[in-house]
């Protein structure tokens, strides 16, 4: 049912003449809701136990079980205490039988011949606070279901992290190990003139250092996913930042002839910002525009500085992107081609949790053939 829409009632009319229901039924049936009739005091109990009623209308002389006696013991039963009977009679206007009618539990008591449209509007309020109330109730329980279901993902999202902090801290000793060992090796070789050892050293560094990178992607991941990715701004000189990293990107550029170049605005801008952070969307970006653009390309970081915010945007001449990969470019564990690339498909999803955690924007642009432009928007005013 639509969140919108108003819970279906039924209607259960007691009355032991046959015509009497169907003068009820005539009466009822414009309200467009389910009417259920029962020819007995008995009967209704059972109805009444079996299902939910919006409302029961009663006639108050019925033969055996009669209809305050009928509603005397619907109200000694938790599942329809508290379901609404209007009363019908033909005798006894402000007797006895009214008394014990509200007695018993009544809401309303109307004396034969009625007016339709009376009664209709009686039911009618009825009926709605029925709705409203089974619409709360639905309501609320679905709440309580998605605030289990957050409980649930939250803990889930915690243990994962702790498991995984716990894995990151037993590889990362080793990792670090071989990494000081392969610097060694590689000192060594330079010492000897040894190309053989110094080759293996290298692949060796770099294993490393790739290990490293997906540990911490890891870890990024799943603090990002409980919302606990650790953000500290502070205004630092986007200039440097931009110069740091290049320093660091242009041998690995060199390797494969890549033109890498950068553009930052004529005057000094300070952005308020995770450095370190910041650094590590704009080296992902570079990374993966050195990793799919080919040899000769060309890579281009820009800084444009507007009046509410600063965007840095990498473009490649690369061989561009599937439209229908567009959507997906910064889901987690996502990869285009992930028998050819490797790696586990975080980075540019972390560089997403990053910059929303700076409240900022994110996004891509390109076409197959005609390399692409990848873009972080950061506000001036942090």
């Amino acid at each position: 049912m639509p969140p919108d829409e108003l819970a279906p009632a039924a209607i259960l009319m007691v009355d032991d003449h046959p015509p009497n229901l169907i003068s009820l039924t005539a009466v009822l049936e414009p309200l467009g809701h389910e009417l259920v009739s029962a020819q007995s005091g008995g009967e209704a109990v059972q109805l009444a136990s079996a299902r939910d009623f919006a409302v029961i209308i009663m006639d108050v002389q019925m033969p055996l079980l009669d209809g305050i006696e009928t509603a005397s013991i619907l109200k000694q039963y938790d599942a329809t205490r508290y379901v609404p009977i209007i009363f019908l009679t033909a005798i006894d206007r402000e007797g006895a039988h009214m008394f014990r009618a509200y007695q018993s539990g009544a809401v309303d008591y109307l004396v034969k011949p009625f007016e339709p449209a009376v009664l209709r509007s009686k039911v009618s309020v009825f009926v709605e606070l029925y709705q409203q109330r089974h619409k709360i109730h639905d309501q609320q329980q679905q709440l309580h279901e998605e605030r289990l279901a957050r409980v649930g993902a939250e803990a889930a999202a915690r243990a994962r992290e702790e498991l995984l902090s716990v894995v990151s801290h037993e590889l990362g000793n080793p990792v670090t190990a071989v990494g000081t060992y392969a610097n060694l090796l590689l000192r060594r070789a330079e010492l000897i003139a040894d190309d053989v050892v110094l080759k293996y050293a290298m692949r060796q560094l770099a294993a490393a250092e790739k290990m490293e990178r997906l540990i911490g992607d890891l870890l990024d991941a799943a603090r990002a996913e409980r919302g606990a990715l650790e953000i500290v701004k502070k205004p630092h000189v986007v200039s440097e930042l931009v110069d740091q990293l290049m320093a660091v990107m242009q041998p690995v550029a060199q390797q494969k002839a890549q033109m890498l170049t950068s553009a930052l605005p004529p005057l000094p801008c300070t952005l308020s910002c995770d450095r370190d952070r910041i650094y590590q969307v704009l080296a992902n970006f570079l990374g993966n525009a050195i990793k799919f653009t080919p040899k000769n390309g060309s890579i281009r970081l820009v800084v444009d500085v507007l009046p509410e915010e600063v965007i840095f945007s990498v473009k490649d001449s690369g061989p561009g992107i599937l439209p229908h990969h567009i959507p997906h470019i910064f889901d987690r564990y996502w990869q285009a081609s992930p028998t050819k690339q490797g790696g586990l498909g975080l980075g540019l999803a972390i560089a997403k949790d990053i910059v929303q955690a700076h409240a900022g924007r994110i996004w891509v642009e390109g076409e197959l053939g005609t390399g692409s432009t990848f873009y972080a928007a950061f506000p001036q005013n942090g």
